[in-house]
């Protein structure tokens, strides 16, 4: 069964204070078919939706650019998405954040403007998590470049119940 998204909002954006314009945003959709639908068919209607469509490197939204972060929408599928666990996603998040601590441990938690635990609790309550893989330049819109830098990452969470949540971590 084809799911139906709808597209809920945004929670507030979690900021890295360290100088590289780094940053999460979570993008919250419902689906009330989730339950009688497989990933793929989540994962294809969720790259038909308006709201997903965004560069990321501006803070104009142009639903209708055939753009996801630094990629054409056109190098995406369901097929470009790995499932993960809930253990590795935050891992990678992880690692993502802490990467210009060096021998200092992790990021001070002074350094995260907003609720970056909130974010980790989506991840661990999710039913499901796919990674969005890292497709690489030949994917790349037109200045798709300038997006992720630092690296680009994209988790589709599915559930608990009708909850699908993007989670993008990047840079601009």
């Amino acid at each position: 069964m084809r799911p139906s998204l709808s597209y809920q909002g945004e929670a507030d954006p979690v900021f890295l204070d360290d100088g590289s314009y780094r940053w999460v945003i979570t993008k919250r959709f419902t689906s009330d078919s989730l339950a009688d639908s497989t990933a793929e068919e989540v994962l294809a209607e969720l790259l038909e939706q308006p709201a997903y469509r965004y560069g990321y490197d501006s803070p104009e939204r142009v639903d209708e650019a055939p753009i996801h972060g630094p990629y054409r929408l056109d190098a995406l599928s369901p097929s470009v998405f790995d499932y993960v666990t809930a253990t590795r996603s935050e891992q990678v998040l992880r690692e993502w954040m802490d990467q210009f601590v060096g021998q200092n441990g992790a990021l001070d938690e002074s350094h995260v403007l907003g609720d970056i635990s909130a974010v980790f609790d989506l991840i661990r309550n999710a039913d499901a998590c796919y990674r969005l893989a890292n497709l690489g330049p030949d994917a790349w819109r037109p200045m798709g470049g300038i997006v992720g830098k630092f690296g680009f990452h994209e988790f589709v969470l599915l559930g608990p119940g009708t909850r699908v949540t993007v989670v993008v971590a990047g840079d601009d």
